[in-house]
C-alpha cells in the first residue's frame, strides 16, 4: 500500500493509506453503507473468523505489554454474523509473572 505518514514519535509511526495495490485474502465486503466513516465496526471488512482471531491477539498483546500473563481466554461469537462488532472475550486468567 502507499501511505501518507500523518505523525512520527520515537517508536512509531501513525500513517493513513493512499492506495491499496493488493488486498489480503481475508477481505471481505462490508455490509454497512455507514462502514469506513462512522468507526464502529472497524473490522467489518474482515473474514469473521479473522475478526475474531486478531481481536483475541490484539487483547492478549495488550495484557502481556503490561507484564502479565494470559493463561486462559474464552471467546464467543454473536448469533447473528452481522452483529460481528459484538464478539467477545469472555474469560481471561491473569497470572502475574514471578520474577
Amino acid at each position: 500500500a502507499d501511505i501518507r505518514v500523518k505523525r512520527k514519535k520515537r517508536n512509531f509511526a501513525e500513517a493513513t493509506a493512499v492506495k491499496f495495490h493488493k488486498f489480503s485474502e481475508f477481505r471481505t465486503e462490508a455490509f454497512c453503507e455507514h462502514f469506513g466513516t462512522c468507526g464502529g465496526c472497524k473490522w467489518q471488512n474482515l473474514d469473521l473468523n479473522k475478526q475474531l482471531y486478531f481481536k483475541q491477539k490484539q487483547v492478549v498483546d495488550n495484557i502481556e505489554r503490561i507484564g502479565k500473563e494470559v493463561k486462559q481466554m474464552k471467546t464467543w461469537e454473536a448469533d447473528i454474523p452481522t452483529m460481528s462488532r459484538e464478539i467477545l472475550i469472555k474469560d481471561v486468567n491473569i497470572t502475574k509473572p514471578k520474577i
